[in-house]
C-alpha cells in the first residue's frame, strides 16, 4: 500500500473505531488506504505491524473497512506516498504472512485468501 496521511497526535488521543487505542505521549501516526475489505484482517487492530522502509510499524486502534492507522514513532522521516507492505512473502519479518496469522490466531492461507480481488499483486525479488 503507500502512505497516504501523516499526522501527530498529543498524549491522550483515541483512535479506531470505539477509541480502542488511546495513545500514551505525544505520537506521529498514518494513515494507509487498506482495510479489512483489502484483506487487511480485522484481528491485528492492535496487535499487527506493517513494514515503512523496512521498519515494523505498529497497528494502532481497529481496523476500518478501507484504512489502517499505524504508528511512524520508528520512521520519523515518513512522508505521504511512502510505500507500505502490509504482509511479506519474507518469513523473516515481523510481518510476514507466517507471523502475522499466528498473531491473528489464523493459517497463512486464510490470510491470502481473504485479499480482496481488487488489491493488485506485487512480487519482490
Amino acid at each position: 500500500s503507500t502512505l497516504v496521511q501523516v499526522k501527530h497526535i498529543k498524549k491522550g488521543s483515541r483512535i479506531g473505531y470505539n477509541g480502542t487505542y488511546t495513545a500514551s505521549k505525544n505520537m506521529t501516526i498514518g494513515i494507509i488506504p487498506a482495510g479489512y475489505y483489502e484483506g487487511v484482517d480485522r484481528r491485528l487492530s492492535n496487535n499487527g505491524v506493517v513494514l515503512i522502509d523496512g521498519k515494523p510499524c505498529a497497528i494502532l486502534g481497529r481496523i476500518s473497512m478501507n484504512m489502517t492507522t499505524i504508528n511512524l514513532s520508528h520512521v520519523p522521516k515518513a512522508k505521504v506516498g511512502e510505500p507500505v507492505v502490509i504482509y511479506s512473502n519474507d518469513s523473516s519479518q515481523v510481518n510476514s504472512f507466517e507471523k502475522t496469522a499466528k498473531i491473528a490466531g489464523t493459517i497463512p492461507y486464510e490470510l491470502l485468501v481473504h485479499l480482496a480481488e481488487s488489491v493488485r499483486r506485487v512480487r519482490l525479488g
